[in-house]
């Protein structure tokens, strides 16, 4: 009985119907047993049989999934498209599997293996400098002058990737990656090799707002204006603080350095507020129940807005709030006066200032 089970299952899965309109994924393994249950996020379960595996649905646009067995003892993140997809583990773990299909996934296969090759050469020059004597500043010198060459490498090889392959959709989604980590001018030469319906998909429209908008503050700049809304809906305005000291704060519910500062803010806020001392915190989560939960548990007192569009928004982008914390001190004129400044630092900042 089983193995007639087992011979309609592979029948099933080798004779897609030609009229779905949705993905069809065929998983081949090798080292998982018949019968383990394997997980689509968001979508289904489906059972390994005879080494294969299937899963079919549609989604309205290309998206990342992650396909895992019970308890994430293996998985695979992968971009779904309403095509056939091929995630071949038969000489592999799944997290190793190569992923083939649509013209998508054989682009994306290679730029992974792109990714990959650098990514070695990169972590293999930092373990040499790790391993380097600080004291020998000549040869360090010389072996970060080999990193520097590396990385202009890799800029180049991603240029000449996305200039052979103008069509693949993900390739603003990949920028959105690499363009805080290089000069502006290198992502805007890998956004022009970009097709004008790739440039204008979601991740595109990031990267063309980054190139715009994005300002390399330094302190004894201005402050850059906006408006966002704060948990209750209503607009506010940074420039509506000016004639105090405002303590702009980049951070998200996710990141564990943002939480743990939280009660030395509290405590500072408490302390300067009624002499002039306000703080503003931008919201880089994406999730509005993320976002109100830790005002509520946190006791965020101040003022905390939010697009809802992650690190992605027009306003992490503007401030280049790629990582967190961030944050910037602002004098009652809008002048940056401290950057990145928190914990005892910043109490022994503002003390000095309201002494004044």
């Amino acid at each position: 009985m089983l193995i007639k089970l087992q011979i309609v299952a592979i029948f099933v899965l080798v004779s897609c119907n030609s009229n779905h309109k949705g993905f069809t994924i065929i998983g081949l393994t090798s080292n998982i047993p018949d019968s383990t249950k394997i997980y689509l996020a968001d979508f289904d379960s489906s059972y390994v049989i005879g080494n294969r595996f299937q899963f079919k649905g549609i989604v309205d646009s290309i998206k990342e999934y992650k396909i895992y067995t019970k308890g994430f003892t293996d998985y695979k993140i992968l971009w779904i498209d309403n095509s056939k997809i091929i995630i071949d583990a038969s000489n592999s773990t799944l997290k190793k599997a190569h992923i083939s299909g649509s013209s998508l996934q054989n682009v994306n296969s290679k730029y992974q293996d792109l990714e990959n090759y650098w990514e070695k050469k990169v972590d293999s020059i930092n373990l040499i400098i790790r391993q380097t004597n600080k004291s020998d500043s000549m040869l360090l010198k010389g072996i970060l002058q080999i990193k520097d060459s590396i990385i202009l490498n890799q800029q180049r090889a991603n240029i000449k990737f996305l200039r052979s392959n103008p069509d693949f959709y993900l390739g603003s989604f990949y920028i959105t990656f690499l363009m805080f980590n290089q000069p502006k001018q290198i992502t805007e030469d890998m956004f022009n090799t970009l097709s004008e319906k790739t440039k204008n998909n979601e991740w595109g429209k990031s990267v063309r707002l980054y190139l715009d908008k994005s300002v390399d503050l330094k302190v004894g700049d201005n402050e850059v204006d906006f408006t966002l809304p704060d948990i209750k809906g209503k607009q506010f305005r940074l420039s509506s603080f000016k004639g105090k000291y405002v303590l702009l704060e980049f951070w998200a519910q996710w990141c564990g350095g943002c939480r743990r500062e939280n009660p030395t803010l509290l405590k500072m806020y408490r302390k300067y507020n009624p002499k002039g001392f306000e703080i503003v915190g931008v919201s880089v989560d994406e999730r509005r129940e993320e976002w109100e939960s830790t005002i509520k548990s946190d006791s965020l007192i101040w003022t905390t807005v939010s697009d809802l569009k992650g690190t992605l928004g027009e306003v992490p982008l503007t401030y280049m709030a790629y990582y967190l914390p961030k944050n910037y001190l602002i004098d009652p004129s809008g002048k940056i006066i401290d950057m990145d400044i928190r914990g005892s630092l910043l109490e022994e900042r503002l003390n000095s200032i309201f002494k004044k």
